[in-house]
């Protein structure tokens, strides 16, 4: 058996033009971001890039800091809940 070249049936326009998800670590986008940050700002593409993988990051952080919040949120809600004047014996009665 011989391996054959691949050559895709599908338009180019078709796959630059499509959007892709991909997986990428935060310190892969951290290099992405950096590296982008050196170029020239008039390329159309570059500053789009940009614009989503910065949002993207932004976004994330916005979320763990929501999510510590609530954490917090919930702790001293139940630190209240203890301080209600109830005295509470050993058998939860």
């Amino acid at each position: 058996m011989t391996k054959e070249l691949f050559v895709p049936q599908v338009d180019e326009k078709e796959y630059l033009n499509s959007e892709h998800r991909v997986s990428l670590t935060g310190s892969e986008i951290s290099t992405i971001l950096f590296y982008l940050e050196g170029i020239e700002d008039d390329v159309k593409d570059i500053n789009t890039i940009f614009s989503k993988l910065e949002g993207l990051t932004d976004r994330w952080y916005n979320f763990q800091e929501s999510m510590l919040l609530n954490q917090h949120r919930k702790t001293e809600d139940l630190q209240d809940d203890d301080d209600d004047g109830l005295i509470h014996d050993s058998e939860g009665c």
